[in-house]
């Protein structure tokens, strides 16, 4: 898909990426709003294939073939317009401590993904990777962004 810009922005945005993906995460780290929130396991499953919800990271493994196995957190990006919708639709509560869903919520006009999206492209799976405290994700994400 081609980027929506014009030509100076591509070519800034080129130039920013010349120093590598890895240099720019600070930058890249106010993409998105995270909201973290415990759902029963049956829940998280569901609220996993809605629409609009674009998996990430470890969620979004068997698209990207990143080898990653296991019931971690749901990890997906999610309009600021849907929130409430699901949060309506879906028993959660928000905490920080033994969260098993994650949302990284963008502002409707900010919204990169095209409908119908259900996980995030490579680049971004690797950068959401990259910022994990977890060592297995990061070599992860190090190996995607070494396969882009």
């Amino acid at each position: 898909m081609e980027p929506r810009c014009n030509s100076y922005e591509r070519s800034r945005a080129e130039r920013r990426l010349a120093v590598g993906l890895p240099n720019l995460l600070g930058r890249l780290g106010s993409r998105a709003h995270r909201l973290t929130f415990y759902a029963h396991p049956a829940t998280r499953d569901r609220i996993a294939v809605q629409p609009g919800v674009v998996r990430t990271s470890a969620s979004a493994s068997p698209e990207h073939d990143l080898g990653i196995v296991g019931s971690g957190p749901l990890d997906a990006y999610l309009k600021r317009g849907d929130l409430q919708a699901i949060r309506d639709a879906f028993v959660m509560e928000e905490r920080s401590e033994r969260a098993n869903v994650v949302f990284r919520v963008v502002d409707d006009h900010l919204w990169p993904f095209p409908d119908g999206a259900v996980a995030a492209p490579p680049a971004v799976v690797a950068v959401d990777l990259l910022e994990s405290e977890d060592e297995r994700s990061r070599r992860a994400g190090a190996e995607l962004l070494q396969r882009l």
